[in-house]
C-alpha cells in the first residue's frame, strides 16, 4: 500500500536555489530542508533517508531499506553503483560520531534543535533523569551513546520498573531519553532510537486523585480560613489547577462580564494560548467579592503565588496537612508492591475532580464539563459560542452552594 503524502513528504524547487527541497510531517509538526540535491532523483533518495532519520523509530534497518528501493529504480548500472556508493558513505556519515554519556547532558541542552527549553523546576527533574541513567550506563560499562543497543535500553527499563517508580515516572524516565537520544542522533552517531521500542506502562486508574465526597467538602470548608479558604472555593466552582488559582490576576475575574478567563498554565507551557472561559457561580461570586474588599495588588494571592513560584511544595504541604487535620487520609499505600511511595490520593487538584463529578452529579452534559475543565475539542465553531456560554452557566449554576457564603 503507497504511504500517505505525510508519511513519505516530497521534494520541491525553491526560486533562486538550485536545490531540490524536502518537506515532510511528524506527528502534524511541518519540516522542511535542503536536499543538497540538483537531481531530481538523487534528491527524492536524499528525502527519504532524512525522513527516515527524523522518525523516533529509525534504525539502520529502515535506511538500508530506502537504499535498497532507491537503487532498485536506477536502471543504468554504472548510475546505480554510484548511486551505491554515495548512499553507503551516507549512511555511514553519522557513525564516525561519538559523543560520550557524561557530555551528552550539556549537549543536549545546548542543542538548538529541542522544541522548547523547560523551566528551571521540570529541567531539574530531567536532570535527575539523567543522572540515573548516567550512574547505570557507567556500572554497565557504557561510555559513549552509540554504545546502546535494544538490549542496554530493555535492561534499564526492567532495572528502572524494578525500582518500585509509579507508571507515570517510568514513563517520563523513558520519554526524556528518547527525546535526547532523537535530538542527539547525528552528533552521537546513533544509528536507532533505542528507546521508542519500549513499552510505556499503563496508569492503573485508581492511582490518582480522587474526589472528595459533599460530607469531606463541608467539614473542609467549615474548618478552612483566610486565603487557604477562598483557594478552595475558587478550585471547587471553577475546576481550575493550584498553580492557576495562585497566579489568578483581578483583571482575570469578569474578565468577560459574568466569567473567569484565564489560559491554564499547562497549555501555556506547551506554548499555547487557549482560554478558558468559567462562569461565576453565586457561591464564589460573594467570596470573590468580600476577597477583593480586602486584597490590595493586581494578584487575588500575592504572597500565595511567591511562595508557589519558590518551591510548589510551599503551598501543597500545607494545603496536604490540612486536609489530614480534618481526618481526610490523603495518602494510600498499594497492596501490590509496586510502588516504593504511596499514592497522593487527595490534594488540592481533589476539588477539580470534585468540580467535574458534582456537574456530571447535576447532569451537565459531558462535552460542556470538557471546556470548563480545558478539555474539549478546539473543532468547537464560533457559531455556537453563545450557546457555549448559555450551557456553561447552566452547568455551574446547577452546583449546590453547599452553604458557602461570605465569612
Amino acid at each position: 500500500m503507497a504511504k500517505s503524502l505525510e508519511e513519505s513528504g516530497y521534494i520541491f524547487k525553491r526560486t533562486g536555489s538550485p536545490y531540490y527541497y524536502a518537506r515532510w510531517w511528524i506527528r502534524g509538526k511541518e519540516f522542511v530542508q535542503s536536499t543538497k540535491k540538483r537531481n531530481k532523483k538523487e534528491a527524492e533518495t536524499e528525502k527519504n533517508l532524512v525522513v527516515a532519520r527524523s522518525r523516533d523509530d529509525y534504525s539502520i534497518e529502515s535506511a538500508l531499506e530506502v537504499v535498497i528501493d532507491s537503487l532498485a529504480k536506477i536502471e543504468d548500472e554504472e548510475d546505480r553503483e554510484t548511486m551505491r556508493h554515495q548512499l553507503a558513505r551516507r549512511l555511514m556519515e553519522g557513525m564516525r560520531n561519538k559523543l560520550a554519556i557524561k557530555t551528552a547532558w550539556q549537549a543536549w541542552l545546548n542543542n538548538p534543535n529541542k522544541k522548547r527549553t523547560p523551566k528551571a523546576r521540570t529541567l531539574a527533574g530531567y536532570k535527575a533523569i539523567w543522572s540515573r541513567f548516567v550512574a547505570w550506563a557507567a556500572q554497565n560499562g557504557l561510555e559513549n551513546l552509540h554504545e546502546l543497543d535494544r538490549g542496554h535500553a530493555e535492561r534499564y527499563a526492567e532495572d528502572l520498573w524494578k525500582s518500585h517508580v509509579s507508571p507515570s515516572t517510568f514513563n517520563a524516565h523513558i520519554n526524556l531519553l528518547a527525546n535526547v537520544f532523537r535530538i542527539l542522533e547525528t552528533s552521537a552517531g546513533l544509528s536507532e532510537n533505542v528507546w521508542a521500542r519500549i513499552t510505556r506502562k499503563d496508569k492503573a486508574p485508581d492511582q490518582g486523585r480522587r474526589n472528595l465526597t459533599e460530607e469531606e467538602l463541608k467539614t473542609i470548608f467549615g474548618s478552612a480560613q483566610g486565603n487557604m479558604r477562598v483557594m478552595f472555593i475558587i478550585g471547587l466552582f471553577t475546576g481550575l489547577r493550584l498553580g492557576d488559582v495562585v497566579n489568578l490576576r483581578w483583571k482575570d475575574v469578569d474578565a468577560k462580564p459574568g466569567f473567569i478567563v484565564v489560559v491554564p498554565m499547562k497549555v501555556s507551557r506547551l506554548g499555547k494560548v487557549k482560554k478558558v472561559e468559567l462562569p461565576v457561580h453565586p457561591a464564589l461570586r460573594r467570596v470573590l467579592d468580600e476577597h477583593r474588599a480586602t486584597a490590595d495588588g493586581e494578584f487575588l494571592f500575592p504572597a500565595e503565588r511567591e511562595r508557589y513560584a519558590q518551591n510548589a511544595g510551599n503551598i501543597t504541604a500545607p494545603i496536604q496537612e490540612f486536609f489530614r487535620k480534618c481526618g481526610i487520609k490523603t495518602n494510600e499505600r498499594p497492596e501490590s508492591g509496586e510502588r516504593r511511595r504511596a499514592i497522593i490520593r487527595v490534594g488540592f487538584h481533589s476539588l477539580r475532580h470534585s468540580f467535574v463529578s458534582l456537574c456530571a452529579k447535576a447532569g451537565a452534559p459531558q462535552h460542556v464539563v470538557q471546556r470548563l475543565v480545558g478539555h474539549g475539542s478546539p473543532a468547537m465553531t464560533e457559531h455556537y459560542t453563545h450557546l457555549d456560554d448559555q450551557q456553561k452557566q447552566a452547568a455551574v449554576g446547577a452546583l449546590p452552594d453547599l452553604g458557602f457564603s461570605a465569612s
